[in-house]
């Protein structure tokens, strides 16, 4: 699986010169062969959210000695909370692909932190909001005061 691991060496170099923590952002893109021997770009690229893959990405984190592992939530409460069981390192949601409303975005990274994730660092889930400030004020209100997606939006 080296195509997953370029640029990884370089990473892990760095932060352990300056004594600073790893945080790795793993990103499992395309979909695999049956035999796991390649990629399977006939789609083009595109960051795949499976919870094989997401376990696979983590897997790779953890091998390469990281601090932190930001993956994307697989869609399953289930398979990121075992996912996250078995990682002996913190693992962070990225925020994923732009959702239709804000409180589906929300909804989906409160799933992620009932799994056991330990955080989320979020960009376009913000950022294609009409209304900033609301969305992020929403994010806080879901990710430190523990309130309902729901309560969050409305409350923001």
């Amino acid at each position: 699986a080296r195509h997953r691991l370029e640029g990884t060496g370089l990473d892990a170099g760095l932060g352990g010169a300056v004594q600073s923590p790893q945080c790795t952002v793993r990103c499992p893109c395309g979909a695999m062969s049956d035999d796991r021997t390649q990629l399977d770009y006939s789609d083009g690229v595109r960051i795949v959210f499976t919870p094989e893959e997401i376990a696979y990405a983590v897997r790779v984190g953890i091998e390469t000695g990281v601090d932190v592992i930001k993956v994307g939530y697989p869609g399953d409460e289930g398979a990121f909370a075992e996912i996250i069981a078995g990682c002996p390192v913190p693992v962070v949601m990225a925020g994923g692909p732009k959702e239709p409303t804000l409180v589906g975005a929300l909804e989906q990274m409160a799933a992620g932190l009932r799994a056991g994730a330990r955080g989320a660092v979020v960009g376009r889930n913000i950022w294609g909001e009409d209304n900033l400030e609301h969305a992020a004020r929403a994010y806080a209100a879901v990710l430190h005061d523990g309130l309902s997606p729901n309560e969050a939006v409305a409350g923001a």
